[in-house]
Formats: structure tokens, sequence, C-alpha cells
């Protein structure tokens, strides 16, 4: 699965010179700007879902806040105890 992976972001890096480079010529930045978060997002969202990673598989972004919120969560377990369960 690393195989497909890597071609999903070698996909990205492709179309985001091809799609970046006339908006970037056109002076387009705001639709350059949203072009590419978006093209983050669903690269993130299927190298996530290739490489199984929890909480991904939904595709949504209150996952992803979800999965980068744990390590906090772990350290605020561990300080505050069962308060925050």
């Amino acid at each position: 699965m690393l195989y497909v992976a890597i071609v999903i972001v070698l996909a990205y890096i492709v179309l985001l010179f091809a799609g970046g480079k006339p908006l970037i010529h056109k002076k387009w930045y705001k639709d350059f700007a949203v072009y590419l978060v978006l093209l983050t997002w669903s690269t993130v969202i299927a190298v996530g879902y290739v490489l199984h990673w929890r909480g991904v598989a939904v595709g949504t972004t209150v996952a992803l806040i979800n999965m980068g919120m744990e390590p906090i969560r772990t350290v605020m377990l561990g300080i505050v105890g069962w308060g925050m369960k």
C-alpha cells in the first residue's frame, strides 16, 4: 500500500503544478489558495485511507482534527486524570 500512497503524492505534485501554474500566471491568488486547500485535503484523505490511518476512513475534517488532537488528549488525561473522561 505504500506504493499507492507514493503514487497519490506524486499525482498531488503534478496536479499542483498543472492546475496552479495557470492560476498564478493570471494572478488569481484566491482561486489558487482554494485549489491548494482542496487538493491538499483530498490528498491527505486519500493517503490516510490507503495507509489505514485511524479516523480518516470516514473522510471528514472532524475525523482529522480528532486524530490530531489525540496526543493533546492523552497528555491532558495524564495531568488531570479522571476528570477528562
